[in-house]
């Protein structure tokens, strides 16, 4: 069996491993941060103080006939049955219609 000094030792040690993963992760995620910041500043033109920045830009350039990843949306599509929710889905993902679901 351990005694007490032991185990107090043994958490001891845990205790010190886990401020030194608490440092690395806190070290990473700043860098991360960092790392973001940079390609956002690198986007806005370098200086980072591009007066319309997020969704809005991005769909005016897409508007001027750029293109530009749009990485999220949220879409709730609600109504009756055969209303074409699903036809409506499908052509707002690119994909062709399907005349067996009319």
């Amino acid at each position: 069996m351990t005694n007490q000094s032991d185990k107090d030792e043994q958490l001891n040690k845990i205790g010190k491993l886990d401020r030194k993963v608490r440092v690395c992760v806190e070290r990473e995620n700043q860098k991360r941060l960092e790392a973001r910041q940079a390609r956002d500043a690198e986007e806005m033109g370098g200086d980072g103080h591009e007066a319309d920045t997020g969704p809005s830009r991005v769909l005016a350039e897409a508007l001027r006939g750029g293109s530009k990843p749009w990485n999220y949306a949220k879409m709730m599509l609600v109504g009756e049955g055969r209303a074409g929710k699903t036809s409506c889905m499908k052509t707002l993902l690119g994909q062709p219609f399907d005349s067996k679901q009319v």
